[in-house]
């Protein structure tokens, strides 16, 4: 799924902030189609780990410092700097 941001700027909080919800919107769209039970814990485990993956996935391929940051103000696992995710390739 594509998130389109070309009207905003992620390197300021406020673009990275609608940026953020347009990607969190997206992931929920993408995800669901995941067949799942809303009574099975199983299959809500899997559908909020679909969401999480696809968030964190976009906010890593956008790899915008503000955008980071929102992200990591909203997760308890962070995810690394852009420059340390370049260091480590």
């Amino acid at each position: 799924m594509t998130v389109k941001y070309g009207d905003l700027n992620p390197a300021t909080p406020q673009g990275a902030d609608a940026l953020y919800r347009r990607i969190v919107f997206a992931a929920y769209e993408a995800c669901k189609s995941f067949d799942f039970d809303a009574r099975d814990n199983s299959s809500l485990a899997q559908r909020d780990a679909c969401v999480h993956q696809a968030i964190a996935a976009a906010v890593t391929k956008v790899g915008q410092p503000a955008l980071l940051a929102v992200y990591n103000t909203k997760h308890r696992e962070h995810l690394p700097a852009p420059e340390a995710v370049a260091q480590t390739h």
